[in-house]
């Protein structure tokens, strides 16, 4: 085995896909301000939703089945957010889509979000995506307070990304709007939001 590969088994064993979001955004591989940022200036503080950190609030390790790293984990109990002991550890691309491209550097809200895709059945992906795309809307004057049911959806407001994400979840509210992904929302929004 070359010393790559020696290195890339040993990251992931260790972190798991969590150790490479902080690298992954400031290269330009993870969305930054729903696309529209750039890691480094916009987002420079992906370390505190990356490797070590996620690791810091893990409880438990486990593999999945076959799986030789065996990087997967259970979370401890939430402090700011509350989510129960043993909410699975984030992805990559979990903590890509409610991080870097929310600009949300909150790692417990990133567990928190995650958790309550879990409990509901959705890709955290996509349900990330249509965050970043509600928060855009409202920072460009398409969608107000009014229309998001008083919730402040701006860029890094993690408050406002947890709430959000319940209310897509349960199809309450501006949640409704949401729940069908960014094509329907945007669709249902208009006023040129689907650019």
């Amino acid at each position: 085995m070359g010393k790559l590969n020696k290195l890339l088994v040993s990251l992931f064993k260790d972190t798991g896909t969590p150790g490479i979001t902080a690298e992954s955004a400031h290269s330009g591989d993870s969305p930054v301000k729903n696309w529209g940022g750039v890691g480094i200036r916009d987002f420079p503080h992906a370390k505190l939703i990356s490797d070590d950190n996620v690791i810091n609030l893990q409880s438990k390790r486990y593999a999945c089945w076959r799986c030789t790293f065996g990087c997967g984990g259970h979370m401890k109990a939430g402090i700011e957010y509350q989510y129960e002991a043993g909410a699975h550890k984030p992805e990559y691309e979990t903590l890509c889509m409610f991080g870097t491209n929310c600009l949300n550097d909150n790692l417990e809200s990133i567990i928190k979000a995650n958790d309550i895709c879990n409990r509901y059945g959705l890709d955290t992906i996509s349900t990330g995506a249509t965050i970043a795309f509600a928060i855009e809307c409202y920072e460009n004057g398409l969608i107000t307070k009014a229309d998001t049911d008083g919730i402040e959806m701006t860029w890094g407001n993690h408050k406002s990304i947890v709430a959000m994400t319940e209310k897509l979840a349960k199809r309450e509210g501006f949640g409704a709007v949401l729940a069908d992904g960014v094509k329907v929302a945007a669709d249902k929004i208009g006023k040129g939001s689907e650019k």
